[in-house]
């Protein structure tokens, strides 16, 4: 496992999406990539990364 996976509950889950909403799309800030893994047990594994674009020129 390397840094980027992270485990997280349902309420982890739903503060993330809280938190996504916060930043639009338009303002490329902040773009997070989730992909969800079901793993043969119950747990759901999500691998999140952020990309950095600096809005000014």
């Amino acid at each position: 496992m390397s840094d980027d996976n992270i485990f997280l509950s349902n309420s982890d889950l739903a503060a993330l999406y809280c938190v996504a909403k916060i930043f639009p799309d338009g303002e490329n800030i902040l773009i997070y990539k989730v992909n969800i893994i079901n793993a043969s047990s119950k747990k759901m594994y999500f691998f999140m990364k952020a990309q950095h674009q600096p809005t000014m020129t």
